[in-house]
């Protein structure tokens, strides 16, 4: 897996020098799902989580594409994702060194009662020398952990500090609203995301089910009858109490982009959007839950910054 990151550093490196010119660089796993052109833009290094398909082992963004997993996905294959190990993360940190060697490191994981990532990269960190290195848990997944990613790198193109960066990713992480409808479980069940039994019930009466993150852990939130009805409570679960409010917003699809447009003009009507992206999920999030996926990760603008307990090592 030592390879890993050596095709992203050459199209990264640039934009990693350029952007963390000041005292911080952002790494971060390919499953927190920034939007290429902010990854590029940004300077955002990825590492890439990997993905199987049979005996074939494929790099997320290097050397398969998000279509290209959705279209193994249609003809019936199912695909299992593997964490990248502490080689992969240390190419990375000593990459972002050797482009500015007096950088800090934030580098952010998706949730690690969701993958091993978070350890990986904690056994990176503990192999380099003479470098500030902070390892974030999310405790997220997709764009939840995205628009930490997103902000992170954004403070640090203004040149603030890690700690000031830290504090506001954390205050994001606590504020962070997530919920998701899928068509149905079959690929989180085979990924061992979730049970049996939660899986067989996406099957019954046209139910679909909406997901929301729980302590770091993808979790069943609520059940609702057909499609419409269940983008209806996406609007209602996202609108809930905050009314008014500026707010940051990601709507996420799988497959067909119609229904994400739809939840995001109604969400444009109904909540004072500072931001709104709507991107399709990448190949890691694709390959975890297929096609038929669409939901919204968002956060109020103005933040509360008291300390909490750091997620990070």
């Amino acid at each position: 897996m030592l390879a890993a990151v050596d095709d992203v550093a050459g199209e990264q490196g640039e934009a990693v020098a350029s952007r963390s010119s000041g005292t911080v660089a952002i790494v971060a796993d390919s499953a927190t799902d920034p939007p290429e052109e902010l990854v590029r833009d940004l300077g955002i290094l990825l590492v890439p989580i990997y993905i199987r398909f049979g005996e074939q082992l494929y790099r997320d963004r290097v050397d398969i594409s998000v279509a290209e997993v959705a279209a193994r996905l249609a003809r019936g294959e199912l695909a299992k994702t593997i964490n990248p190990g502490p080689a992969d993360y240390l190419q990375a940190f000593r990459h972002a060194l050797e482009q500015n060697p007096r950088a800090s490191i934030l580098c952010f994981t998706i949730s690690a009662r969701l993958s091993a990532s978070y350890q990986s990269a904690l056994v990176a960190r503990n192999l380099v020398d003479a470098a500030t290195i902070h390892v974030v848990d999310t405790t997220a997944g997709s764009l939840a952990s995205g628009w930490q990613v997103i902000e992170a790198a954004r403070a640090a193109s203004r040149g603030e500090s890690a700690q000031r960066i830290l504090r506001r990713t954390e205050s994001i992480a606590r504020s962070l609203r997530f919920y998701a409808l899928v068509d149905n479980l079959r690929h989180l069940y085979h990924a061992g995301r979730i049970g049996h039994a939660q899986a067989a019930l996406g099957t019954l009466l046209d139910i679909k089910p909406i997901l929301t993150l729980r302590e770091g852990e993808v979790v069943l939130a609520e059940r609702q009858r057909g499609q419409q009805r269940a983008l209806q409570r996406l609007v209602a679960l996202a609108c809930e109490g905050i009314e008014g409010r500026a707010v940051k917003c990601a709507v996420f699809y799988t497959g067909a982009e119609a229904p994400a447009q739809a939840l995001a003009a109604e969400l444009s009507r109904r909540l004072h959007l500072e931001e709104l992206l709507v991107a399709h999920a990448g190949p890691v999030i694709t390959a975890s839950v297929g096609a038929g996926l669409v939901g919204f990760a968002l956060f109020p603008t103005a933040l509360e910054t008291h300390r909490r307990e750091a997620p990070y090592g």
